[in-house]
């Protein structure tokens, strides 16, 4: 056999092989486009997962704000009506105290001048009689 020859039936049986792994080649250059393609709609979903996560994450710090907000003004307006309500009951204590004073201040007035009341109380009942 001469060099050509061997040199052609190499190349023929290189190009059989050839044409036994086009197909395999093909399926792979597919089954990675897929991935590929796969990848990017995974990327998009993720990104698309992470915008709701985010506005999510938001709309309850948001939502959480208003509710401390609300709390907080409930919790003023019970303060107001407290310090309204133990303002009022310590004007009637003093009030209260100062009537306790004045009755005890009258009576100490009476004690000291009970000879004079006496007789002064002995001259109307006397003189109604």
């Amino acid at each position: 056999m001469q060099l050509q020859e061997m040199v052609a039936l190499d190349w023929a049986a290189r190009l059989r092989h050839l044409e036994d792994l086009h197909p395999r080649v093909n399926a792979l250059e597919s089954a990675v486009a897929g991935l590929h393609k796969d990848l990017q709609n995974l990327a998009e979903d993720q990104k698309e997962n992470h915008k709701e996560t985010q506005q999510a994450l938001k709309d309850y710090l948001e939502h959480s704000q208003q509710r401390m907000e609300k709390g907080e003004a409930a919790m003023q307006g019970a303060i107001n009506r407290l310090d309204k309500n133990v303002t009022g009951l310590a004007r009637k204590v003093w009030f209260f105290a100062g009537a306790v004073w004045v009755i005890i201040g009258i009576a100490g007035i009476a004690f000291a001048m009970r000879k004079e009341l006496f007789s002064a109380a002995a001259a109307v009942i006397g003189a109604t009689t």
